[in-house]
């Protein structure tokens, strides 16, 4: 459901967890949008992707204000690559502190791949604009991989959601193919790792058990759940399990921990029984923060349509105040996410904290009226929209027009 910003200048909300449930906490998330050539503060973009109150399978979609308890602070970047002026291929680049991640974004390439010969990539054509996206990364599916017979229930829902054909990295991608014979069309990715490059002889996995040796892609959009290795964090592993040794890349380069199953227990099987709290870290692994101090630096090149570098720092927390029955308790804020749109010249901060500092409860669905408010930098609060009363609803139910 899409709603207005509480006021002009930010877009805060304050509420009570778990839902549906005794309150254990009360938790407050702050949004505000800035104005990369002014300088300022730009009207407020309103918070999106309430998880907490949405249902179904688009609740978990990337890209949540709501996700209070990240570990780190996501980064994203949205938007297109720039190549000025067009040129075969180009660098685009965010600095994030002393961190830099740099991807190669290439112009359309076509496969020459005829019966009985191996496959050869044409050189780039001339490009201008490529969308910085997943969709636009190494990845995909190869439907020709064959599915065995789902022998259970829980087999058969996973191949509604599932193949043993996606690459797990990156199911929305290009040019994924395990089958070794010619196919026609096949579209080639336009943004790489430069340490990483998809090559004629990369082209073709053959066994699909062997996903994990492929190119791993890049974007700098947020990850969706389905992703290797946001996916095992959410209790999910891969339709072909790779090995926990430093074998796989995420391994070697920390972003998963060494024997992950066996040790740690992440991915066991269990689903979102065995949710892990890295799960809710959506970016990229080089675009998350473990210390967002105020005045970090962040940069981006070549993703503005007149090559302008898109510079950010960021900023102070608001003071942020809960109040529960008039008793006022101050939050210590933390950055979740930041989305910075180079060609809008904006960018979105979202901080989130959550207190357990709750003299007595309140239960929504109980309680008629609960007196619990947030205030920002001491403005005037923004109050807690109780929900109706079971008693309510049961009465407006009764009612003879039963309650429309």
């Amino acid at each position: 459901m899409s709603r207005e910003a509480a006021r002009e200048q930010y877009d805060a909300v304050v509420g009570l967890l778990p839902a549906g449930d005794v309150p254990q906490a009360i938790f407050a998330v702050v949004k505000r949008t800035y104005d990369l050539r002014k300088g300022s503060l730009a009207p407020a973009e309103p918070l999106v992707r309430d998880v907490w109150s949405e249902t179904g399978p688009d609740r978990l979609m990337p890209g949540s204000d709501y996700w209070y308890g990240k570990p780190c602070t996501d980064v994203a970047i949205l938007g297109h690559a720039h190549v000025l002026p067009a040129a075969p291929q180009a660098e685009v680049s965010v600095r994030v502190g002393d961190s830099r991640v740099r991807a190669l974004v290439l112009g359309a390439r076509r496969v020459r791949w005829a019966r009985g010969t191996r496959p050869r990539f044409d050189d780039p054509e001339p490009v201008e604009k490529v969308p910085m996206s997943w969709a636009h990364a190494y990845g995909g599916g190869d439907p020709r991989v064959p599915v065995s017979e789902a022998r259970t229930p829980v087999e058969r829902l996973r191949r509604i959601v599932d193949h043993p054909g996606l690459y797990p990295r990156n199911p929305y991608g290009r040019a994924y193919v395990v089958v070794d014979q010619a196919v026609d069309e096949i579209v080639l990715p336009q943004i790489e790792r430069f340490d990483d490059r998809l090559t004629p002889e990369r082209l073709v996995t053959r066994d699909p058990a062997l996903w994990y040796r492929q190119p791993r892609p890049i974007a700098f959009e947020l990850c969706r759940p389905k992703t290797f290795p946001r996916r095992l964090f959410g209790g999910l592993d891969a339709w072909f399990p790779p090995p926990e040794d430093d074998r796989l890349p995420e391994v070697a380069i920390g972003e998963v921990p060494l024997r992950f199953r066996s040790e740690h227990g992440i991915a066991t099987g269990a689903g979102l029984r065995a949710f892990d709290v890295r799960f809710l870290q959506e970016a990229i692994a080089p675009l998350r923060i473990a210390d967002p101090q105020p005045g970090l630096p962040i940069e981006v090149r070549g993703m503005h349509p007149e090559g302008r570098v898109a510079r950010f720092v960021i900023p102070s927390p608001p003071k942020t105040e809960v109040v529960l029955e008039g008793r006022v308790t101050e939050l210590l804020m933390r950055p979740t996410l930041i989305v910075v749109r180079p060609e809008d010249e904006r960018v979105t901060v979202t901080w989130g904290a959550s207190t357990s500092n709750m003299h007595r409860v309140f239960i929504p669905g109980m309680h008629a009226t609960i007196p619990l408010s947030l205030r920002i930098d001491g403005d005037a609060p923004i109050g807690y929209t109780a929900p109706p009363t079971q008693r309510s609803m049961i009465e407006a139910a009764r009612s003879p027009n039963g309650g429309a």
